[in-house]
Formats: structure tokens, sequence, C-alpha cells
């Protein structure tokens, strides 16, 4: 967990949507196709490129209210310059600061003789907002002027995997579409925290490769040639439905990803959050009656969250964040589909562009009601994520860093 409020962040251009990202790998001489394999053999894809993720070091302290270069800690903007706006001038930062006093969102107890405004409303916010004994997040939360706006950000650094199959193995013993709920309740009410869950995997995989664009007519095109390759034959050839069945063999298709992902968890949710806290009680499943009590806690924080500031979202051109990754499929399946496509959305990510924030607030120092604005912003997202690390503590699953 950081707190960011000072630093420079160079922004590369970079293609806006996944038709030009694709079409500048393939000029780059590569053929990004999703999760292509050979099936039978038992061997998995290869794993991401760690080599192209941005390094992660952090700028010299300068009075500067901007995010430090600290990876995914901005997303990419449309329609703004490609070096985000400087400002040298101290007196804004130290407007900012004083502001923040005023409105007691940080406090004068934090200030060091020779500190810069940026690294005083960075300890201060860190020892005020920011929760003890964290392991699972990896949050940044930034001031950033932007487009000659001042907002607050929170952003996702990086994955993390949590493992439900054990909770719906134990679900299973009451009613096989309590697990399905309970993940699909995990998913709507975690405001800091989206979980890539099957039904997200089949979405993602159907809107950006085959029903976007026309990035369906690229991918049957490789799957031809891939197939004439194997068979040694002239791609022409080759009839319709035999590239479609290869296709649906070796990539990931929206019919193979349904073929794999058990149909309850693809559109989950039968029982209300109350009614599976009522069957967890009724079945003696005490850890999981408290998982539905946390996660009607995190509903009804998410509900306090002030509006976020649409305006931001309208400059971003990133990628919807995901913090956690759900590993449910049929039984006998070589290897974990849902991860290996998060794997290939998160390289993704790294080549093509950013995360977008999970949460962005449009504040200006001039106005009082506006930083009132934040701190309760500030004051939810503490409790949101004390909670949230109490949920993943009572799942009592498996959870790792993605190496």
């Amino acid at each position: 967990m950081e707190v960011k409020v000072d630093g420079q962040r160079s922004v590369t251009n970079t293609p806006a949507n996944p038709r030009q990202r694709q079409e500048e790998r393939q000029r780059a001489g590569g053929r990004s196709v999703p999760g292509r394999r050979a099936r039978g053999t038992g061997s998995k894809a290869p794993a991401p490129d760690r080599g192209q993720q941005p390094p992660r070091q952090d700028a010299a302290a300068t009075p500067l209210i901007l995010p430090t270069d600290v990876g995914l800690s901005l997303p990419r903007l449309a329609g703004v310059p490609t070096r985000y706006p400087i400002h040298t001038d101290v007196s804004e930062g130290a407007a900012l600061a004083l502001a923040l006093l005023d409105a007691e969102v940080i406090d004068e107890d934090d200030f060091t003789r020779g500190d810069d405004p940026a690294s005083f409303i960075a300890r201060s916010v860190q020892r005020l907002w920011l929760p003890d004994g964290l392991e699972d997040f990896g949050l940044t939360y930034t001031f950033a002027t932007v487009d000659e706006q001042l907002y607050f950000l929170i952003t996702l650094d990086e994955g993390h995997y949590l493992d439900f199959a054990p909770v719906a193995e134990v679900c299973d013993n009451v009613n096989d579409q309590l697990g399905p709920s309970l993940l699909m309740h995990l998913y709507a009410h975690t405001p800091l925290t989206l979980a890539f869950t099957p039904e997200v995997c089949r979405e993602l995989i159907a809107m950006n490769y085959w029903e976007g664009f026309d990035d369906a007519d690229y991918l049957l095109e490789q799957a031809r040639a891939d197939l004439a390759y194997a068979q040694g034959v002239d791609e022409d050839s080759l009839s319709a439905e035999e590239v479609e069945s290869y296709a649906d063999s070796h990539y990931f298709t929206p019919r193979r990803v349904d073929s794999l992902i058990e149909k309850r968890y693809q559109q989950p949710g039968k029982f209300s959050l109350e009614a599976c806290r009522d069957l967890c009680r009724h079945h003696g499943f005490a850890n999981l009656g408290r998982v539905c009590e946390l996660l009607g806690e995190l509903e009804l924080l998410g509900e306090t969250f002030p509006e976020r500031s649409e305006s931001f979202y309208e400059l971003s051109d990133g990628y919807k964040p995901f913090a956690v990754v759900v590993g449910l499929q049929r039984e006998g399946v070589e290897q974990d589909l849902v991860d290996e496509i998060f794997r290939e959305y998160e390289q993704q990510v790294w080549q093509g562009g950013e995360y977008e924030p999970l949460y962005a607030l449009e504040i200006k120092a001039t106005e009082p009601g506006s930083l009132n604005t934040l701190k309760t912003a500030l004051g939810v997202g503490k409790r949101s994520l004390e909670v949230t690390q109490k949920l993943y503590d009572t799942l009592e699953v498996t959870r790792c860093l993605f190496p």
C-alpha cells in the first residue's frame, strides 16, 4: 500500500483499442492470439514476458502534486499531452497542504522540518487513512493534476490470486447454487477489489476478441493458417467448419470457454445475500455465514462512497482493473482456464495500456465542501480495506502474488 502525491509520470503513445494494439503487434512481427496452444500436449501457454513490465523506481521527491513512477499508478489518458503537466511552483503544493489541514484531512503532527508539501501530505495520508496489517492489496492513493484538474485516485498496482474452489466445494454440500451466488456477491459487493470470475472471463473473451471490431476475422485467419500448416495442405482447401472447429480446440473462443466453465458459474446469483447467510448458518458453516455478513457491510460501504468523477474516466483510456482471480472450471481440464486468460489479459495491460483507477474524485483546494467529500472518501476507503482484509482472512483460501 502506497501513497503518492509527487514526482513525474511519463506516458507513451500506445494504440487506443484492442484492434489497434493487435495491429501494432503484427507490425512488430508477433502474432498474439489469446491462449493459443496445442490441445492434448499437456503444455501450458507461455508465461507472460515479465521483462516488459515498466520499472518500479521512485522519482526524487519534488514539490509537485503528481504521482511517482510506480508501474500502474495512473492510466493512459486519451486526448491529453503525452507527459502529465508539471507544476514547479512550490506554492501550489503548500496551498493544497494548508487546505487539507484546514479540512482535517491531514494532521500537522505529521510535518517534519524541511518537508516539501508532497512528502508531508503523503506521510499524513499514509498514517491516517491506510489500515495497518494489510496483506492482500497493492493499492495506490494518488493526488494527480491532469488536464488542469486535481484528482484523488485509488488505483490497483498488481493482481492477486484468491482460489474460491475450496469454498465452492463446501457450498456444494448444501446447494449447488450457493457457491455461484456467493461468488456473484463477492464480485458485486467489494468496491476496492473486483473479481475476475468465470462470467467476467467469458465476457472478456467474447467482447475483446470475437465480437468487437474485426478481431474474430483476424483470429480465424490465423487458425486457418495454423491448421493448414499442421496438416500440410493449402489454406484454401479448408472449409469454414474445419477452421472453426480447430479454433474451438486451440484458441480461447467463447464456445471453448462455455465448454470448460460450468454453466452455473457463467450466470451466477440465484440466492440473495441474506438467503446465502441463512443457508450457511442452518448447515453450521459459521465461516461462510461470517463471509455473508462482511459482504453485506461492504455493500453498504460501497453505497456511501461519494459519487466518482466521470470526467476523469472520459479522459482515461485504460483497462478495467481486477485484483482477484477465481479458479473454477470443469474437472479434468489440463489447466485453470480462468487463470490462464487472466494472465493473457494482464500481459496485454503491460504491453498496450494501463489500468483505470478503481475510484476517481475531482477535488478543489479552494472549496471546503470538496475537501469534506475527499475526507469521506478516504474514510470509506479505509474501512472498506479493513473489512475486505477480514473477508479474505475468513475465507481461509489460498492466496499468492503473481510472480
